[in-house]
């Protein structure tokens, strides 16, 4: 059983750097992931990799409304 079994972690800037790696070790250690990125292609990108019930959301979070 991994650290965060059964756990949902949202992931801001999912879409690639230190983002992504977060989300895909995140995802080996049993948490389902919400893959969230201004650039909603690449946080889509990431969720695929992932599979299971991983989603993607579109974020930026230097805009409010979002």
């Amino acid at each position: 059983m991994g650290r965060v079994q059964d756990k949902v972690v949202m992931i801001t800037g999912a879409g690639s750097g230190a983002g992504r790696a977060d989300a895909l070790l995140l995802a080996r250690e049993g948490a389902t992931i919400i893959a969230t990125d201004a650039n909603f292609e690449t946080a889509k990108a990431t969720a695929a990799e992932i599979g299971g019930d991983a989603i993607a959301l579109p974020l930026n979070i230097t805009r409010e409304e979002d």
